[in-house]
């Protein structure tokens, strides 16, 4: 049996999810941005050592609800494949999109390669209309 786990990198915000508020408006330091890394970097690093299979991560930009902070699923996955042993790095996806398609996959294979095959890909449309 396989065991997953998900993670959404998030910034606590008093207005999330308020649509009055437009995503390009809020403001927060980069000690919120640091400290959902460390705290991503940390869950990962436990559910490796609880024996977890997948932790999946989902690529957001820009939204109002407060997950704009995990832009690159490509590259963050390679920084956890640093911080764990055995944990496969799951993308929930990439939101194709934003990405051109040969550089993802480039960006993929070579992210696959360099963590000895641990990443899962996934992609996605995105879920709002922008």
């Amino acid at each position: 049996m396989r065991v997953d786990t998900n993670f959404f990198c998030t910034v606590p915000m008093p207005d999330a999810g308020d649509p009055a508020i437009t995503p390009t408006s809020r403001r927060y330091g980069n000690d919120a941005v640091i400290e959902c890394y460390r705290n991503l970097v940390e869950w990962s690093r436990t559910a490796d050592s609880l024996g977890y299979d997948t932790m999946w991560l989902t690529e957001h930009h820009f939204q109002y609800e407060g997950y704009e902070v995990l832009p690159n699923l490509v590259m963050f996955g390679q920084h956890l494949a640093g911080q764990t042993k055995n944990l496969r790095l799951g993308q929930m996806f990439n939101v194709i999109p934003q990405w051109h398609p040969l550089r993802l996959a480039e960006d993929f294979a070579l992210a696959d390669i360099i963590t000895g095959g641990r990443m899962e890909f996934g992609v996605g449309r995105g879920t709002v209309p922008r």
